[in-house]
């Protein structure tokens, strides 16, 4: 689906944009072993953490937008010797329990339905 340089991919992710105003706060990554990480030491218990702070998003809902040259790809199902599913279905399922980003492992990046439509359904 995502084509090659011979061929265009049959959908366009856009970017996501929030749909009301996010709420923006700080967290911090605290690598308790830079030293060690960087290959400069061992592991050793006499280093200090290194709090790094950085922004997350929160409280908002977004809206996803994707393109295709084929209204069939959210009509119907598109699979091919795997589960069938709609576009739809797909980005749902890849949001909701694979997440998105660079911080997935800590929790970061997973999506949860909203109520809130932009289409009014």
């Amino acid at each position: 689906f995502f084509g090659n340089q011979d061929q265009k991919g049959k959908l366009t992710f856009y970017d996501a944009f929030p749909t009301s105003p996010p709420k923006i706060e700080v967290d911090i990554m605290n690598p308790h072993y830079a030293d060690y990480y960087q290959g400069k030491t061992p592991p050793l218990d006499t280093l200090s953490p290194t709090p790094i702070p950085f922004l997350t998003v929160s409280g908002c809902d977004f809206q996803f937008l994707i393109g295709s040259r084929k209204e069939d790809y959210f009509n119907g199902t598109i699979g091919e010797n795997r589960e069938e599913k709609s576009i739809t279905d797909w980005l749902y399922s890849a949001l909701t329990t694979q997440g998105i980003g660079a911080k997935t492992a800590v929790g970061y990046g997973y999506m949860k339905q909203s109520n809130h439509r932009a289409d009014g359904q």
